[in-house]
């Protein structure tokens, strides 16, 4: 929603250009102000070489930006800026300006808040171990979060700010990563707080927050199955967690956390297990309601750069069949004996030209379907005779049938 009438467009070197109005900038950061009603451009001027962390309205007319290597305090005239800077000596990441738009707040790097006054400013405050990642004003009161996962709130003396109280700190109550991301505070005073670790909270009042929002918060998702009956989902990614979902009521039932990135999972179709694959090519099965370790096997996936792309469990829930990324990849399969243990079955003689990008199996658990990056769409038998069909709309797609039959 926007508060006032004008905003804010940036461009950079490795931003959204306009190959007219961009000319001659070189890698300076620009600005842009924008009339949204009248849809208009009001005026442009450069900002910095170093990047723009934020910027703050005082009025209609009076705004200001930090950054890595700046501070600048600007007001509109018409299409004209004037602009005078401050001094910082640490990277400025966040703004607001408080307290009736009587000064200035900044947050920075090292977990200072500074109070400004124009380009004057007052003796930074130490307010959070690490850095400050978000200040909020609230008619009368500052809130501000950091690293250490502490939301504090702030009154104003004398120019000088002074700790009201720890309004919550995340790190007693979260299991994940609980650094402050961002606040929004209600009229009626409830507060939204989102953390460090994909997480959002809102806390009514004095009582202890409420989970709102779960996810993942390093790296990408990579994995995702659902379960046999359909109510829940199994996910897995980057921040080196696994974990189970209630569809329905978007809630996270459980989560364990491993040593390495896991890079696919699957949901065993008579329900009694969970496989995942990480990114040093090991393969993990799990419990299915607590997500406890039951049995890990180490693939014949081990150069570096080369995880299991994929990995899919047959539909009679007792082989397992992945594949690699990071150059030509071969199919391995391995038995799994009552959802508990893992063992190599064999490894199909179809050797991919590249990395794998998905497979499954057909129902009866006799065949595997395998689509490649190579491009080429080909049928692969028994006797391993190779068939290649034509090109659909230009792109090729890889496809691979292996039987798996007993001669």
């Amino acid at each position: 929603v926007f508060k006032r009438q004008s905003f804010f467009f940036f461009q950079a070197e490795d931003g959204i250009r306009d190959a007219q109005e961009s000319r001659g900038l070189g890698d300076v950061y620009k600005r842009q102000v924008y009339d949204w009603l009248e849809n208009r451009r009001i005026g442009t001027q450069k900002v910095d070489k170093a990047k723009v962390m934020s910027i703050s309205w005082a009025n209609e007319t009076e705004f200001m930006t930090c950054g890595v290597r700046h501070i600048k305090f600007f007001k509109l005239n018409g299409k004209n800026f004037t602009m005078s800077q401050g001094s910082i000596s640490e990277p400025t990441v966040c703004s607001t300006y408080a307290f009736n738009n009587t000064v200035c707040v900044t947050g920075d790097a090292k977990g200072n808040l500074t109070v400004w006054k124009g380009k004057s400013n007052s003796q930074p405050v130490q307010a959070h171990q690490g850095q400050v990642y978000q200040v909020l004003s609230n008619k009368n009161v500052l809130f501000s979060g950091g690293h250490d996962g502490k939301v504090i709130s702030w009154s104003l003396s004398n120019g000088k700010l002074a700790q009201t109280q720890v309004v919550v700190e995340m790190s007693k109550i979260s299991q994940f990563p609980a650094g402050i991301r961002s606040l929004d505070v209600r009229s009626d005073g409830a507060m939204l707080i989102g953390t460090r670790g994909g997480e959002i909270y809102i806390q009514e009042k004095s009582a202890q927050p409420a989970i709102l929002l779960q996810g993942h918060y390093d790296g990408e998702l990579w994995g995702l199955s659902v379960s046999p009956d359909g109510e829940k989902c199994v996910s897995c990614g980057g921040d080196k967690t696994i974990r189970i979902w209630d569809i329905g009521k978007n809630k996270m039932l459980a989560f364990k956390s491993v040593s390495q990135d896991l890079r696919s999972c699957d949901w065993a179709q008579d329900g009694s297990f969970i496989i995942a694959s990480d990114v040093s090519g090991k393969l993990h099965i799990f419990d299915p309601q607590t997500l406890k370790v039951r049995s890990e096997y180490q693939s014949t996936f081990t150069k570096k750069n080369q995880w299991i792309e994929d990995i899919k469990i047959s539909p009679d829930s007792t082989m397992a069949a992945f594949g690699a990324h990071g150059g030509a990849s071969h199919i391995e399969i391995v038995e799994i004996a009552n959802g508990q243990t893992i063992k190599k079955k064999g490894q199909s003689k179809l050797t991919l030209t590249s990395a794998l990008n998905h497979l499954d199996w057909s129902s009866d658990s006799s065949l595997l379907v395998v689509n490649s990056q190579a491009h080429v769409l080909c049928v692969d038998t028994v006797s391993y005779t190779h068939l290649t069909l034509p090109t659909i709309y230009s792109v090729q797609i890889s496809v691979v049938a292996v039987s798996l039959k007993k001669k």
